[in-house]
């Protein structure tokens, strides 16, 4: 009994292997087996790209070929001048990662000499304050502006001359006070005229000693501060009035024992004397007691 099928199956996979069979004169069959298309093509055209002559074998350069139906049977040309070569990339990563360096600037530094005072720079300034302050006391106008009295002290304290300053001021104002409390020597025998005469010697005192504070407020503000055991310009002044009124013994009597006057007077309703007993009285100020 004969098996169909077998046959069949035999034939179908002699066909798969064989798909171009041929028949010779002597009854033998011969198998060829071509290449794919796909293949035939690649290699037609690598021989194409390793023959100088490309119209050998038949193969036509200008013929037309529709890469976008076989993709793959593209070819990159490993001598081509769009390859780039490993190093030559590295090359180029390495120039771009590498910032630009700034370039640096030439400083060139000039030697600059240490200003200096000018000669007798500090005689020079404290005559300008002197002859300022001897106007303040004798009530005269000044030629110097105010502005450059006060720079006037700032340069003599920048300069460290600010303790020295300190003394001449102190000297200068205390000649100045001391001859005001002397010209009250002799006067009026009536205390309520004499009374009066102190209380305007008082006031112009007040005055007179605001504006050279104001003068001289960098001092006050720098030297007096960081020196020890230094009075402000103000207290340094009422020292001074309360030294010189003690030495006119005098003038001194004659102030206490008025003011007791004064002041009985008041309580006996026998007269109105608030105004100099209350108004610039030099024994009601508290800063005039400061202790030496």
């Amino acid at each position: 009994m004969s098996h169909p099928t077998t046959a069949t199956n035999t034939t179908t996979t002699s066909a798969k292997r064989s798909p171009c069979t041929t028949t010779t004169g002597d009854g033998g069959d011969h198998h060829h087996f071509s290449p794919p298309p796909m293949k035939k093509a690649k290699s037609q055209a690598v021989a194409c790209s390793l023959d100088p002559n490309p119209n050998k074998n038949g193969f036509d350069p200008t013929t037309n070929i529709d890469l976008a139906d076989d993709p793959s049977s593209v070819i990159e040309d490993p001598n081509s001048s769009d390859a780039v070569s490993p190093g030559f990339t590295h090359n180029l990563s390495r120039k771009k990662a590498a910032a630009p360096q700034p370039a640096k600037k030439l400083v060139i530094k000039l030697v600059k000499a240490k200003p200096t005072l000018p000669t007798n720079f500090e005689e020079n300034t404290w005559a300008t304050l002197k002859s300022a302050i001897r106007s303040i006391f004798l009530k005269q106008p000044d030629p110097c502006d105010l502005e450059k009295l006060y720079q006037a002290v700032n340069d003599l304290c920048l300069h460290k001359m600010g303790g020295s300053l300190y003394r001449r001021i102190e000297k200068e104002c205390e000649a100045h006070i001391a001859a005001a409390l002397k010209s009250l020597v002799g006067q009026s025998e009536d205390l309520v005229v004499f009374l009066s005469l102190v209380e305007k010697c008082w006031q112009d005192f007040c005055d007179q000693m605001l504006m050279i504070r104001g003068i001289a407020l960098y001092l006050d503000r720098t030297y007096v501060k960081q020196a020890p055991n230094v009075r402000s310009l103000w207290d340094m002044g009422l020292q001074l009035f309360r030294k010189h009124l003690s030495l006119a013994s005098e003038v001194e009597y004659k102030t206490v024992f008025g003011l007791l006057q004064m002041i009985e007077s008041e309580r006996n309703a026998k007269g109105d004397v608030s105004n100099i007993v209350n108004g610039h009285n030099t024994y009601n100020q508290s800063r005039f007691y400061a202790r030496q």
